[in-house]
């Protein structure tokens, strides 16, 4: 149909349901529910134009394939799934007794065989699948969608999707290399730009058998416990500094990789060869060398919330008290932050010497001294750059932790960065472009 011939059939039938079906001089409410009606009334009309379309084609379709000499043989019914409920479809199958050869024109020809799910349906199952549990997702559906679909298949396509758009982010961060090698002419970049990196933990489990011959009793198989165990995902971020659009990347993975595509991402966000990256992270062992592998002449801040922490856990291990931990924190950290770091260090070298071994003070001392060049806190703030990660922090709750991380929940580990993938797909506005090119590749397999 062309555009003009579905403009016409919809006001055709927006004419015949308003002046017959749908006024009536008793409900005066009627404008306000009207949306429910017209979602009661549109399911059903579309179910109906999905069978009527799949008879008409797969009648065309048989009758060409009996011009190749095979014939009705049988006729059964195979579910359909789409957006506005689920559906039994008349799939013919035709048969060449002499070639012992088969055709079932509905899935083979229209790539429709059972239980098929329509693009538009697995998006907004998906939709729904990467916010909250599965089971509480298909509910959520049903409320908005009007029918329930199975959690089994919420779940399958959440997950299938998750794969794919794991490829998907990965490609599209490789991809943004041949932009970083153009001349600062053609691609000037952003002046300055901040890149974060943070860590949190997911819990992971898996089923093994248990020791024995214990044996469940409907099924007879052996019993199975659920190991667990705690694995960390990191989470980047990075943004212009005069920009407060992110670009974020998530993974379960060591710093290299992470490292690698947080590199991708902030080309993605205007990295040029010109750019000044300021990096804020924790301590990590290995983070700081692995962020300059990547971003050479990068400026390092180390968070100073974690320097902090540090800090009231040292004086927490040092025996003091309330007032005293405050005073002790307060007065080397003012030290440090003003640039005073070497003065600050010299003090708790002193209090080493009091307190004879204290194994934490001395890590704190071996700490401060490992990152003090990425101590210039006074000086960062005067130019602007933030000396915390909290921007990252807030990431870890809106990324992995607000869907991965819900009570009771607990992942197989091979789900998780997909999981994550299409978590950073929604974050970073991809989501639209993620699922256009998947209606790309339908078209082209058509």
């Amino acid at each position: 149909m062309s555009v003009e011939q579905y403009a016409e059939a919809i006001e055709q039938i927006g004419q015949l349901l308003s002046s017959k079906c749908l006024i009536n001089e008793e409900h005066n409410t009627l404008l306000l529910k009207i949306d429910s009606v017209l979602r009661m009334i549109f399911a059903e009309v579309a179910k109906q134009i999905v069978v009527t379309i799949s008879e008409e084609l797969a009648s065309e379709k048989v009758n060409e394939i009996k011009e190749q000499g095979l014939r009705p043989h049988r006729s059964s019914e195979v579910p359909f799934h789409f957006l506005y409920g689920s559906l039994k479809l008349k799939s013919p199958y035709l048969w060449d007794k002499k070639r012992k050869m088969g055709v079932k024109p509905l899935a083979e020809c229209l790539k429709v065989p059972a239980h098929t799910y329509t693009p538009a349906l697995q998006k907004a199952l998906v939709d729904f699948g990467i916010e909250e549990f599965f089971s509480h997702a298909t509910q959520r559906f049903t409320e908005h969608y009007g029918w329930e679909p199975s959690t089994s298949a919420l779940r399958r396509f959440t997950l299938k999707m998750g794969v794919e758009a794991q490829e998907y982010v990965d490609t599209r961060l490789v991809q943004t290399q041949n932009d970083f090698e153009q001349s600062e002419r053609d691609r000037p970049g952003v002046d300055e730009m901040i890149v974060e990196l943070d860590g949190c933990f997911l819990r992971t489990a898996e089923l093994v058998k248990k020791r024995g011959r214990g044996k469940t009793k409907v099924r007879k198989i052996q019993k199975k416990r659920r190991v667990e165990e705690y694995k960390e995902v990191r989470v980047g971020l990075v943004r212009s500094i005069d920009d407060v659009k992110k670009v974020a990347v998530a993974k379960m993975s060591g710093y290299p990789e992470i490292c690698q595509q947080l590199f991708e991402a902030s080309i993605e966000a205007g990295l040029s060869s010109k750019t000044q990256v300021v990096g804020i992270a924790d301590g990590g062992n290995g983070l700081l060398e692995e962020l300059q592998t990547h971003f050479p002449d990068m400026t390092f801040i180390l968070d100073v919330f974690h320097l902090k922490e540090n800090m009231y856990e040292t004086a927490d291990a040092m025996g003091f008290v309330e007032e005293e931990k405050e005073q002790w924190v307060k007065q080397r950290f003012s030290m440090i932050f003003k640039g005073k770091v070497e003065k600050a260090l010299a003090l708790m070298k002193e209090d080493l010497l009091k307190s004879g071994v204290n194994e934490r003070l001395e890590r704190l001392i071996g700490y401060i001294e490992k990152f003090k060049e990425g101590m210039s806190y006074k000086e960062c703030k005067e130019r602007g750059w933030p000396i915390g990660s909290g921007e990252v922090e807030s990431a870890h709750r809106y990324i992995p932790q607000k869907r991965m991380k819900l009570p009771g929940a607990w992942w197989k580990k091979e789900h998780i960065n997909p999981m994550l993938a299409m978590r950073v797909v929604r974050a970073n506005g991809w989501w639209d472009s993620f699922w256009a090119e998947k209606d790309q590749l339908l078209e082209i397999a058509s």
